[in-house]
C-alpha cells in the first residue's frame, strides 16, 4: 500500500531528533485512520479524538527512541487501544452502531486488530480521495472526516443538496474505480461495506 501513506527516513529521522515539521507529517499521516480506530472503541468522536491527541503527545514526548515508522505506527495503535479500554473500564457497555458490546470483547485481540486493518484500510481511502479532482475531493472528505450530511456539507460550500449529492456520488465512483485499478481490492470493500450500511446515506 502506497499513494501517500508512507514518510521517508529522514523525515523520521529529523521526527527523532526533535523536527517539528516532521512530527507534522507524522500527524497529518497517521490522525484521521488512528480516530477512525479509536471511534470503533468509544463510539464518540470527541473521545477518539481525545485518546490520539494523547497519543501523539506520548509519542512526542518518547521521540528520540523511535527511528521507523512501523515501531510509531505500533505504539501510536497501542497508545489509543488501551487509553479507550482505559475509558470504557468506566461503562458497563458501549453503543456502537446500534449493537451493544461488552468489555470483555473489545479486550480481544481479534477486535483490535480488525479495528486496526480497517483503520489502516480508511488511510489508503483518504489517500486516494486527495488525487480526486477538488469538488469532489471536497465533498467526501467533508463526508468522510467531518462526518457532515448532505444538508451540512450544502450549507459549508453554499450548494445545493441536490449538487452536493451528485458529487458526492460521481466522486464514490471515482473513488471505488481507482482502488480497483490500483488493486486495493480490500480498500475498495471497505469503502462498499460503509456505502452500504448507510455511512453516505445521511
Amino acid at each position: 500500500m502506497d499513494s501517500g501513506l508512507d514518510i521517508d527516513q529522514a523525515t523520521i529521522t529529523g521526527f527523532s531528533t526533535g523536527d517539528e515539521k516532521a512530527f507534522q507529517q507524522v500527524f497529518d499521516l497517521l490522525f484521521r485512520p488512528l480516530c477512525f480506530f479509536a471511534g470503533k472503541f468509544t463510539g464518540q468522536k470527541e473521545e477518539a479524538e481525545d485518546a490520539v491527541s494523547q497519543a501523539f503527545h506520548k509519542l512526542w514526548i518518547h521521540r528520540a527512541g523511535f527511528n521507523a515508522l512501523p515501531a510509531i505506527r505500533t505504539f501510536l495503535y497501542t497508545t489509543v487501544k488501551n487509553h479507550c479500554l482505559d475509558l470504557l473500564k468506566h461503562k458497563a457497555v458501549v453503543d456502537h452502531a446500534h449493537h451493544n458490546i461488552r468489555i470483555s470483547q473489545l479486550n480481544a485481540d481479534s477486535f483490535a486488530e480488525s479495528r486496526m486493518m480497517q483503520a489502516q484500510l480508511l488511510q489508503v481511502i483518504f489517500a486516494e480521495i486527495e488525487h480526486l479532482p477538488a469538488h469532489y475531493r471536497d465533498v467526501l472528505m467533508l463526508s468522510f472526516v467531518e462526518e457532515l450530511s448532505v444538508a451540512e456539507i450544502a450549507a459549508r460550500i453554499n450548494k445545493s443538496e441536490n449538487h452536493v449529492r451528485a458529487d458526492r456520488s460521481r466522486g464514490l465512483a471515482l473513488l471505488r474505480a481507482s482502488l480497483k485499478n490500483k488493486k486495493l481490492l480490500e480498500a475498495a470493500l471497505l469503502l462498499w461495506t460503509l456505502y452500504e450500511q448507510g455511512y453516505f446515506h445521511r
